[in-house]
Formats: C-alpha cells, sequence, structure tokens
C-alpha cells in the first residue's frame, strides 16, 4: 500500500474535463493529494492474499462472483472503467484492489448496516463510511430488496446508460483512492438521520390553521445562474425519490443522482430501510463533496477530485415530491389534498434543520412533472412555518426566474392567509394518501390558476354581474307590471270591435 504516496500524475480519456487536466498525485495540485498519511500503510495485506491474486480486472470480476453474489450480472462497464484509468496498470490495479479489501475487512460491515435498520439516527466515522463503501465496490453489503442494494452490480453492468455509468463508476474510484490515502479525514464523523413527523406533531400541524394564520411569509432570494450545490452555510434540498439516491447506482444521472455520485458518503443512507412515508424526511449532515463533474443527464462527466474536499457546509435534506408523471390525471397535483400532503413533506424537512435558511429550486418538477409556480408557494408555506428565509435557485432558467420573480413580488410582505387564499387552501382537508392509477381522492380538484383569477375578479367583471342582474330584475318587473295590463286593455279592445261588428 505505500506505492500509492507520491503516484504519477494521471488523466481521464475522452472524459469531457479537458485533456490537459491533472489529478491527484500531481506537483501541481492544490491541495497534494495523495502524499497525505496511508490508512492502512502499516497493515498486513488481506488474509484472502487477493493483492497476489488480482492481478486485473477479470481476476477481480472472478473475486467478486466468487462468492456467489451477482451471479447474473455482467462487468462489462467495469471493465471498460478500469481500460480508461490509465494510473491503474499493473501494480497500481494491484495496490488500489488489496487496499480496498483491506479497508472492506477492517471492521464488520454487517453490525454497521444493522445499525441502520435499528435506529433512526446513526453517526458514523468517515473511516466506517468508507467501509461499508468498499464493501459495496465487492459487493458484499445484505439487503433485504434489490431497490435498497447499495452493492455496485448495478453499475457494472451494461444495461442501461453505458457512458453515464463509467463515468459515475470513476467517481467512485475516486473516492475510494481519496480515503485509501487520506487517514486524517478518518475519524471525522457524518450523521444520517430519518426524522419523521410523530401523532403529535401532526396534530400541532393541523392546529396551526396556517390558512388563517397571520404570520407574515418568511424572506425569499432568487439566486440566478448558479447551481443549488454551490449553496454554502445553508441545508441544501434534494430532490429526492422516495427511494433515496433514486437512480444513482444504475442510469439515472439528474440532481439526485449526481449530488450523491459526487459526494459518495451520501449513498449509505441507502441503508435506511424502506421509502420514504408522507411525513418522513432524511437528514445527512458533514458530507463532503469529492469529485468534480460537468454535464447534466446524458452529458455527465467525471472531472476529478477537488483540489480540497468540500463540505457541503449545511446539512443535505431529502424530502421527495409526488410523482405526478404516471399514475395520476395532469390537474390531480391541484388537489388540495396532494397540496397539502406536498406541504406536509416539505415541514417536516425545513423544520428540522439546524440552519436558519433553505436552498431550494424546482423541487418535483422535471421528470416529476409537478408545477414549479405551485412547488415555490407549497416550499414558501412550509419554510415560513419553519421560521426559515429560502434561497431558490432557478438555475439558468430565466422563464422560471422570471416566474417566481412575479410571484415573489406579489406576495413579499404578505401573510401566510394570503398566499393560502392563492391555492384556496383550507387548513381541515385530509392529507392525499398515494393511490395507482387514477382513481379520484375524496376532494374535488380544483385548478389553481383559475380560482386565483375567481378570487380576484377584475372590475369589468363586477360591472357585467350588476349590469346583469338589474337588466334581469328591469325584465322581471316589466313582464309582470306591463305586459300582462297591457294584453288586458287588447284584449277588451279586440272583444268591443268584435261586439259592434255583430
Amino acid at each position: 500500500m505505500s506505492n500509492y504516496k507520491n503516484k504519477e500524475p494521471y488523466q481521464f480519456r475522452g472524459n469531457g474535463g479537458g485533456g490537459n487536466q491533472r489529478y491527484p498525485g500531481s506537483g501541481n495540485n492544490a491541495g497534494g493529494w495523495g502524499t497525505g498519511q496511508n490508512m492502512f500503510g502499516n497493515a498486513q495485506r488481506s488474509n484472502r492474499n487477493v493483492g497476489g491474486s488480482i492481478r486485473s480486472t477479470g481476476d477481480l470480476e472472478m473475486f467478486i462472483r466468487s462468492e456467489g453474489r451477482v451471479p447474473s450480472w455482467d462487468f462489462a462497464v467495469l471493465h471498460d472503467t478500469f481500460h480508461e484509468l490509465e494510473w491503474l496498470k499493473h501494480q497500481q490495479l494491484i495496490d488500489f484492489v488489496s487496499g480496498v479489501v483491506t479497508l472492506a475487512e477492517s471492521q464488520d460491515h454487517l453490525a454497521l448496516q444493522e445499525r441502520f435498520r435499528r435506529d433512526k439516527s446513526v453517526v458514523l466515522s468517515r473511516h466506517e463510511v468508507s467501509v461499508l463503501l468498499a464493501n459495496a465496490f465487492l459487493c458484499r453489503l445484505k439487503y433485504t430488496d434489490h431497490k435498497s442494494s447499495l452493492n455496485f452490480n448495478s453499475l457494472y453492468s451494461s444495461r442501461g446508460a453505458r457512458e453515464v455509468k463509467k463515468e459515475k463508476l470513476k467517481c467512485l474510484v475516486l473516492y475510494l483512492y481519496f480515503v485509501l490515502t487520506n487517514a486524517h479525514y478518518a475519524r471525522e464523523t457524518v450523521t444520517y438521520r430519518k426524522v419523521k413527523m410523530h401523532a403529535d406533531d401532526e396534530n400541532a400541524f393541523r392546529q396551526l390553521h396556517f390558512a388563517d394564520s397571520p404570520i407574515l411569509l418568511s424572506e425569499v432570494d432568487i439566486i440566478p445562474n448558479q447551481s443549488l450545490s454551490e449553496a454554502k452555510g445553508v441545508a441544501q434540498v434534494d430532490f429526492a425519490n422516495k427511494g433515496i439516491g433514486g437512480g444513482v447506482l444504475s442510469s439515472g444521472s439528474l440532481q439526485e443522482e449526481i449530488k450523491f455520485i459526487t459526494c459518495p458518503e451520501l449513498l449509505v443512507s441507502k441503508l435506511f430501510p424502506d421509502e420514504m412515508q408522507d411525513d418522513e424526511a432524511i437528514i445527512v449532515e458533514n458530507a463532503r463533496c469529492y469529485i468534480q463533474y460537468t454535464g447534466y443527464a446524458n452529458s455527465f462527466r467525471c472531472v476529478g477530485l477537488h483540489p480540497q474536499p468540500l463540505d457541503f457546509e449545511g446539512p443535505l435534506l431529502a424530502i421527495d415530491a409526488t410523482d405526478f408523471s404516471r399514475g395520476y390525471g395532469p390537474n390531480e397535483q391541484y388537489q388540495q389534498s396532494h397540496v397539502l400532503r406536498e406541504l406536509k413533506k416539505a415541514y417536516v424537512g425545513f423544520s428540522n434543520v439546524a440552519t436558519d435558511a433553505i436552498a431550494t429550486g424546482n423541487w418535483g418538477g422535471g421528470a416529476f412533472k409537478g408545477d414549479a409556480e405551485l412547488k415555490f408557494k407549497i416550499q414558501w408555506l412550509a419554510a415560513s412555518l419553519a421560521g426559515k428565509k429560502l434561497f431558490y435557485y432557478p438555475y439558468t432558467s430565466d422563464v422560471l426566474k422570471n416566474q417566481i420573480h412575479q410571484v415573489v413580488l406579489q406576495f413579499r410582505g404578505h401573510t401566510m392567509r394570503d398566499l393560502c387564499s392563492s391555492l384556496n387552501l383550507k387548513s381541515d382537508v385530509p392529507i392525499a394518501r398515494p393511490h395507482r392509477g387514477n382513481k379520484r381522492q375524496p376532494d374535488a380538484p380544483i385548478d389553481i390558476h383559475i380560482q386565483a383569477k375567481r378570487n380576484k375578479p377584475c372590475v369589468s367583471t363586477l360591472l357585467l354581474k350588476v349590469h346583469y342582474k338589474l337588466i334581469l330584475s328591469i325584465y322581471t318587473y316589466t313582464a309582470i307590471y306591463l305586459f300582462f295590463p297591457l294584453c288586458l286593455v287588447v284584449g277588451c279592445c279586440v272583444l268591443g270591435q268584435l261586439g259592434s261588428f255583430v
């Protein structure tokens, strides 16, 4: 393992990060990575003697298969990725794999996993986090179902977006390289919490009567042309899936997946059993961001390690919005029950972070087909209830920036009652429950935008209503007091003429 120190510079091939980019080990690197104390410099080789037996990625594949953990998967992406990593050749590959195996066996990973099944709050040292991820690299972790697996076997397979998977695996290899060469970070801790709104809290939430609340809306700042990941000193919202991490270990590469793959310590939160419920959120504190990247979705590319690992300087807050892209009608997100579900979810997360502000963006938009304006109003209400300032990141979307800016201008300085009125929102509507298909909830759908217009009719509309009522009244009185007497007079005249003629 001593061979890790002072490694030669290396580059990625075709990674989109620039052909002259220099990575850890280079003398020009600001942090001098690769020269720090080796965490396992004095450790003996693994009792499996892996360092002497694994001399290629084919040997690594056979080692993983030998324990029967992923017999049905191929390892094409694993081979391709290591082929592109020029620095992991021959002895370097042997050293790297030996180090990962030694790390994986340095502590009982099953006992660490059990803590996530038993507790809702788990504090791990960075060394313990790296033990879990080293075992995930070797596909040794136990899991109850495929969705909750932290093992990397899906990432090794050629099924799905192959190029994106290779870039993700480069991120994870770089992370493992870092923890093997920088022992001074090992004692720092990372905290994983799964928070829940209990029955007493939900009753208190109901009793807030936020739809009638005179509380002023919290302060909002719109931060254009910056990524949400650049927010410092505040809680960052993870636009999460119910199964936290989403497709991070497969083909997904959207906001949540990119966040988790560039900050691999977040991946360990996948060990919490079961998906998040409507009244739950997951908070990770003190995770570090190790990887620089470019692109988004299919254009995602690993650039290399940061010159120094960066703290979030605030917790990551994972809250899952309702997915309206499937199983729901296009207008169901405007139902009061669904609006309250999103408000409850955001409030659970916002109220359980220690920071005074929340950094967020188009939560529940994009792939989940949420209305950006509606979701912003919900988050603004939740932040106001929790007493938090809101930083909103529309990123590079001028349309979204202008849309949110107009809402802020309209309601800044107003109360929660005013914002709830624009949603026609009341406090006594039941929270929506997940369902399949297009089956309606008991409450009728309400189109927020139409209802807002109804709540604030223009002057011409009011005059039209007055004129309509006035005309109707005149017509009615004319029919009663003029039409019938006129008919009587005409009738008498006709009868008189008929009588004289006879």
